[in-house]
């Protein structure tokens, strides 16, 4: 009896642990169709690009994204992977994805990018430019959470126009309180809108007008001609950034 219920167990500890490298995710090329890189990163960033491409169904999902600068020959190789559950329940449909990757500090200089397995993947040159500042960034930006644009009816002349909303919450601050004084916001190749939420530390009657509450919502004109894959691409507080995409726009 005893060397029976060892065997059987030795057999069900075989089964469960085939059952268990089932439902391990195989590693495969990840279908990237475009390689947004935004325009404006220094020598002193930890630069950032953001991969687009769409899924077959849901079993997949964003793996590692290998990186190799070589300075020698001005050119970065990303290797990007997803993890396909092929033994699950899997909807047949195509799932968007957006994968932002930081190559790190990356030096002054024009780098071509390209995407490992994906030949016909869209890219731009990534530019470097020296800094001229010991800052982290340029500006104070605000701490953006959500962003989006939309197509608004103007009735005076029936026509069409675009709106951002950048939406966000500012830190509690024991001296003064943060406000976005502008937004300035320029098209990178490839359809990437870089947007800059520029903000200052003020005094006074803005911050005793606002209370206990750090909520804002900020809405500008967007007079650029939009059309197709939009990346917006916005530099937060922190030198974080966030990403949207408005597809078919």
């Amino acid at each position: 009896m005893y060397s029976v219920k060892v065997a059987a167990l030795g057999c069900f500890g075989l089964v469960s642990g085939l059952a268990m490298a089932e439902k391990i995710p195989s590693v495969v090329p990840s279908p990237v169709e475009q390689a947004f890189i935004p325009l404006g990163f220094d020598d002193n960033d930890n630069v950032e690009v953001v991969l687009h491409g769409h899924f077959s169904n849901s079993c997949y999902k964003t793996g590692d994204v290998k990186v190799t600068v070589d300075e020698a020959t001005k050119s970065i190789t990303l290797s990007p992977t997803a993890l396909h559950y092929k033994d699950g329940y899997c909807l047949q449909m195509q799932i968007p994805f957006l994968q932002s990757v930081r190559l790190g500090v990356v030096k002054e200089g024009e780098y071509k990018v390209v995407v490992e397995n994906q030949p016909n993947a869209k890219t731009e040159r990534l530019s470097i430019k020296r800094t001229e500042s010991s800052n982290p960034d340029d500006y104070l930006y605000a701490p953006i959470s959500s962003v989006a644009i939309r197509k608004e009816t103007v009735a005076e002349n029936n026509t069409t126009r675009s709106i951002m909303t950048l939406k966000g919450e500012y830190p509690y601050m024991f001296n003064g309180c943060m406000e976005i004084q502008r937004v300035r916001k320029y098209m990178s190749p490839g359809n990437v809108m870089v947007v800059l939420p520029i903000a200052e530390v003020v005094q006074g009657e803005t911050c005793l007008l606002r209370g206990g509450d750090q909520k804002f919502e900020r809405q500008v004109v967007v007079d650029e001609k939009l059309e197709g894959d939009i990346l917006l691409h916005v530099r937060t507080l922190n030198g974080e950034s966030l990403n949207h995409l408005e597809e078919n726009y």
